[in-house]
């Protein structure tokens, strides 16, 4: 029996170090997914206002083209920050303000700016 023993107590040994990395893993899995679901709810919410843009704000375009142009801007920024909170607001700045993004970064947000 000791050597049963022994053997087991040395395979325990072996696999303690893989529970520990399992377990950071496990946190960094449950960050990741809470990004996740936070993704999945910004992308949710701008296709909702893209769909009042559409919906109610495409219909009454000529007399009120405020709730066109209010829903669509709030849509294209949710859907553009759901990147930001997929990646991380300082990795997703980072590559908007990239030297070969730039003018079309700036081009998109003074076109968002000047919409409303």
């Amino acid at each position: 029996f000791d050597r049963a023993e022994d053997a087991l107590a040395a395979g325990q040994e072996r696999w303690a170090p893989a529970t520990a990395s399992m377990k950071r893993s496990a946190s960094a899995t449950l960050d990741s997914a809470r990004r996740f679901r936070l993704f999945v709810g910004t992308v949710l919410a701008s296709l909702l206002f893209f769909a009042l843009a559409f919906c109610v704000g495409l219909p009454a375009l000529a007399l009120r083209p405020q709730k066109f142009a209010l829903s669509f801007t709030i849509g294209s920024l949710l859907f553009l920050g759901s990147f930001g909170v997929l990646r991380g607001a300082r990795a997703h700045v980072r590559t908007l303000v990239a030297p070969h993004r730039l003018p079309w970064a700036a081009a998109y947000g003074s076109s968002m700016a000047a919409t409303l």
